[in-house]
């Protein structure tokens, strides 16, 4: 027990600023899924950000202001550890149909960007990639907890691909 907790203590100061090195400013999560519909398919839901509460577990609702189109504004507001209304703004900055989507945070905002490639498959099917890069403050700002950052990455990459099978699961029924 004693040799786990000072590994763990070893693990995490190594994953903070303790050691005086300078620490990263994102952290990037990003997984991929094949899905049994063509490409355009696929990218009219999952590149457009209205959809995401159908298929992101966190996801209360998404507003927009105006269309789907670079340069809409988009309101994403999510249930985050005891946060059950954590708002994120994001604003549609590429969109390149039917392979590309990607939205970030204004400059007055903890920065995130999300991105979303779409790649057609010789058989019909879809290959989609979801990267997301995070400011390494929004997941406490977020949630109200301060965990290791090794164990928020290992946690929202589970998250996203338990996403990524309910996005599959939708676009194949």
């Amino acid at each position: 027990m004693r040799n786990t907790a000072f590994s763990f203590l070893i693990v995490y100061l190594a994953s903070t600023s303790a050691f005086g090195e300078e620490q990263p400013r994102t952290f990037t999560i990003e997984n991929s899924i094949i899905i049994d519909a063509d490409i355009e398919t696929v990218f009219a839901f999952a590149a457009d950000p209205l959809n995401d509460s159908q298929w992101r577990s966190e996801v209360n609702v998404m507003d927009a202001d105006g269309p789907w189109e670079v340069g809409t504004v988009y309101y994403e507001d999510s249930r985050l550890g005891l946060n059950p209304h954590y708002i994120t703004p994001t604003v549609l900055t590429d969109l390149e149909s039917p392979y590309l989507m990607v939205v970030e945070t204004p400059e007055d905002n903890l920065y995130l960007q999300a991105i979303r490639v779409f790649e057609e498959l010789d058989d019909g099917r879809t290959l989609m990639t979801y990267r997301l890069e995070v400011d390494v403050r929004m997941p406490a700002d977020a949630s109200g907890f301060h965990f290791p950052q090794f164990l928020v990455e290992i946690y929202y990459s589970n998250v996203m691909r338990c996403y990524l099978r309910q996005l599959k699961n939708i676009l194949e029924d």
